[in-house]
């Protein structure tokens, strides 16, 4: 398929890694990531990998990977924040080296969680998650969206929307060949622990 028709297509889940010793995607879409340096644990729902602050998993860019809108999912657990500007998710945007992403879900500037999409010249930010809240030492389900139907971003803990909606006019910039980062925001910088 090309990168139009996978825009121009509702296709619903692109990505979904469940981390059993590897970095497969079970979607049908082919992402597969490599995990490097990360390790396989036993955990609440079977497999899970611990990031310990340089580790990450790397998926190659695809327009699969690159939708008009988005739900970004995953499962986190840590005691004590990750520290600041920790990325659970990074899709790399080449061409903003440094800066921000196309879509990130992060700890940004307080520690605890944040949603981004990036468009041409900056960020737009979901609502805030405090770090006492998210970063607990319990298992909590975590997701970022945006919905280009009502130009809206949201966040929400364990199933339950966190403080309202943050409405904008842009639209999500890709640009390049950006790889998704999960744990980290490239292979070099701003890594997760947990």
């Amino acid at each position: 398929l090309s990168a139009e028709e996978i825009k121009a297509h509702a296709w619903g889940l692109v990505g979904e890694w469940h981390f059993e010793g590897n970095a497969l995607d079970s979607s049908g879409f082919g992402n597969d990531g490599t995990v490097v340096g990360a390790t396989s644990v036993t955990e609440r729902f079977g497999q899970a990998l611990s990031f310990d602050g340089n580790d990450y998993v790397v998926a190659p860019d695809s327009a699969s990977l690159e939708p008009t809108s988005i739900t970004v999912e995953a499962w986190v657990k840590k005691s004590g924040s990750p520290g600041t500007y920790r990325y659970i998710v990074s899709k790399y945007l080449p061409d903003r080296p440094g800066s921000y992403s196309s879509y990130g879900l992060y700890t940004g500037s307080g520690g605890g969680l944040y949603f981004y999409i990036g468009y041409s010249s900056w960020v737009v930010f979901s609502p805030y998650v405090t770090p006492s809240v998210i970063w607990d030492g319990q298992w909590h389900h975590v997701a970022g969206t945006f919905d280009t139907a009502s130009n809206s971003l949201r966040l929400y803990l364990d199933g339950a929307q966190v403080d309202g909606t943050v409405t904008t006019s842009n639209e999500i910039y890709y640009s390049g060949t950006g790889n998704l980062f999960i744990g980290a925001y490239t292979s070099t910088s701003l890594f997760f622990t947990g």
